[in-house]
């Protein structure tokens, strides 16, 4: 369905999992790559894998030093660019019953990666994407809306939640340049670092409960950024993509 992808892509938490393949998909879409990881061994290992000129660069979204040098090195390099997708996340098992120190610990770390990373990177990079064309599509999850198919995800499904408002409120923000910002909202998806951190008994129990019976795939939800970063998309914007097997609530 996308075409016609041409200039620079930044795909954060790229190294890895849905952002790799999210990598790989834009790039055979005609863009130019550049992955940001924080994890430098598979930043290099990722590049590589992708080949053709594919570019990295090693950062924290979750400092504002960091951000504010990425986007240093960013525009030095590239002088402009086309495609921001902020995909770097983690998730970490929390429930009301999680000490309360160790819940503050972990929410704040989740909140200052997953939302206030995906802030940062945007403000930062804003300034340099193409205008009038540019796109931002950010990372979500199905989660944000019905909370997990059992308890202990909190933290990430309202870091995930506030993912949903801030994509709606970018897009105001920046329709005045012909810049959109849309998210898309995986389900569970297989072969990602998120999903490893479930046992195989919940990783069964999901399944159950998944309309098409089946995980997603990397390459599924790289198809829905593809299509929010192509031309054809260009009066698309506010919107969450849900890539989720119909997994609502259950």
């Amino acid at each position: 369905m996308a075409s016609g992808g041409e200039g620079r892509a930044i795909v954060t938490g790229g190294a890895t999992g849905i952002g790799l393949g999210i990598a790989r998909r834009l790039k055979q879409d005609g863009f130019d790559v550049t992955i940001v990881s924080r994890d430098e061994a598979r930043l290099k290992a990722a590049c590589a894998g992708i080949g053709g000129g594919a570019d990295c660069i090693a950062a924290d979204i979750s400092e504002r030093s960091s951000v504010k040098a990425l986007a240093a090195e960013v525009a030095r390099r590239y002088g402009e660019i086309a495609v921001l997708v902020n995909n770097a996340g983690v998730m970490m098992t929390t429930t009301l019953s999680t000490p309360s120190d160790e819940m503050d610990r972990l929410w704040d770390e989740t909140f200052a990666i997953n939302l206030k990373g995906t802030m940062m990177v945007s403000q930062e990079l804003a300034p340099i994407l193409r205008s009038p064309g540019g796109r931002i599509v950010n990372l979500s999850s199905t989660v944000a809306y019905n909370g997990g198919s059992v308890p202990g995800l909190i933290a990430y499904s309202a870091s995930k939640a506030g993912i949903t408002g801030l994509t709606m409120a970018l897009a105001r923000e920046l329709a005045p340049r012909d810049i959109t910002v849309n998210a898309v909202a995986p389900g569970m998806i297989e072969e990602t670092g998120l999903t490893g951190t479930f046992d195989e008994a919940r990783k069964a129990r999901i399944q159950q409960i998944l309309p098409l019976r089946r995980p997603g795939l990397p390459h599924e939800v790289a198809a829905a950024v593809s299509y929010l970063c192509a031309p054809e998309a260009g009066y698309v914007t506010g919107s969450i993509l849900s890539v989720n097997g119909g997994w609502i609530f259950r």
